[in-house]
């Protein structure tokens, strides 16, 4: 692939080179007034390929720290964006989040256990209302990932 491309360049330099050369000929700023040539066509180099490091190495990454439980891709399998390629064992990263569940909870207990301000009631509500939205979006982007 890196080959094609440098040879694809390098025709496109000496093209380049080429219609310079051609131009200044014409305007008999060139090495010599040679007679008129007919107008150089613009022209387009493609090729097919594929794109890939020079490595061949694709390093792929993940928000959640783990380990690998499972390949879900062989070697050469072609996927597409958002195709599932790994599982993540994620039994700490859920312990983890069972243990601040529980500590939110000990802490709302505690919240309201004390005595509410007159009109702070609609307060209390509204932030009881904005943690269960923020928990229920949470749940739904870790089953998601």
């Amino acid at each position: 692939m890196i080959r094609l491309l440098a040879v694809l360049l390098a025709l496109g330099i000496a093209g380049f080179a080429g219609y310079t050369i051609s131009t200044q000929i014409n305007q008999g700023r060139g090495p010599s007034a040679a007679p008129a040539a007919p107008p150089q066509l613009p022209w387009i180099a493609a090729a097919p390929g594929k794109v890939e490091p020079k490595s061949g190495e694709i390093r792929i990454g993940t928000s959640l720290p783990g380990r690998i439980s499972e390949v879900l891709v062989k070697v050469n399998d072609k996927v597409e964006i958002g195709e599932l390629l790994i599982r993540i064992d994620d039994q700490e990263t859920r312990a983890r989040l069972a243990a601040a569940e529980a500590e939110a909870a000990v802490r709302k207990q505690e919240r309201d256990s004390q005595p509410t301000p007159a009109g702070r009631e609609d307060v209390r509500r509204a932030d009881d209302a904005v943690f269960s939205s923020e928990r229920s979006l949470t749940g739904a982007r870790f089953d998601l990932d």
